[in-house]
């Protein structure tokens, strides 16, 4: 029996087409490029490029039409390991194609330029000049946490670009910490000042996220504790309730 022509049915083709789309290249590709990976840090490098030359590489663009707040965040890991694999191999930077928004073009350079660091530090420390882990962190965060309100469709765009933070900003914590302690603790500083000078408000969640990824990569209990502590502190200030909207996201 023939579908009824009518929003239900375009709906569920739309819905469909996404999902068939998520499988068909976030999927296998990076599966692949997850292997690839696992290949070179066991000392395959021949399965490395063999599973390298079938990667289609990913682009911002590709989420453009994408309704999943936390697509650009997926799709800005897939560039950043991408552009991990392409300098542990040695071969070229894709060339992407533009997202039509024109406020998410830096996402595919920061990306990519977050994932050429962290494919050299894999090779060796000497590689990555002091600092630069630093003020990739200051320009990377510092845009993406200053974007101007835009109405219409591009505001949802904004908060996809605001889910995102946390994925740019863990790669950088992770890449810092290979570097040194004191590379580290810049970094930390850097995130830490993107978020408190953020113009998009609502930053609880960064901060929340922050304090659990910082003590993944440090295990310093103590300053998780002292991070998650100030924040129920503001929200508890705010809200009626200690149990209003904002604590909950820590709880």
């Amino acid at each position: 029996m023939a579908a009824p022509v009518g929003s239900d049915s375009v709906g569920s083709t739309l819905t469909l087409r996404r999902s068939q789309y998520r499988w068909t290249i976030d999927k296998p590709n990076g599966y692949r490029r997850r292997m690839a990976l696992i290949a070179f840090e066991a000392g395959r490098h021949d399965l490395a490029e063999a599973l390298f030359a079938k990667l289609l590489a990913p682009m911002i663009s590709m989420c453009d039409d994408e309704t999943d707040l936390a697509g650009l965040g997926d799709l800005v890991g897939a560039v950043m390991h991408h552009a991990r694999l392409c300098t542990l191999l040695n071969k070229r930077l894709p060339s992407a194609t533009p997202s039509k928004h024109s406020f998410l073009h830096p996402f595919q350079q920061h990306a990519s330029t977050i994932g050429v660091l962290l494919g050299r530090v894999a090779v060796g420390n000497a590689t990555v000049p002091a600092g630069s882990i630093q003020d990739e962190a200051r320009v990377a965060l510092g845009y993406v946490l200053r974007l101007p309100s835009q109405g219409g469709s591009e505001s949802y765009r904004i908060q996809q670009a605001f889910k995102a933070v946390p994925v740019l900003a863990q790669a950088l914590l992770r890449l810092s910490a290979k570097c040194g302690e004191d590379e580290y603790s810049a970094v930390l500083r850097e995130v830490d000042a993107a978020i408190a000078s953020s113009t998009l408000g609502g930053t609880a969640y960064l901060r929340r996220r922050l304090a659990v990824d910082a003590y993944r990569v440090d295990g310093d209990r103590v300053a998780a504790v002292d991070r998650l502590n100030a924040l129920v502190a503001e929200l508890q200030e705010s809200s009626p309730s200690p149990q209003g909207p904002g604590a909950s996201c820590i709880m």
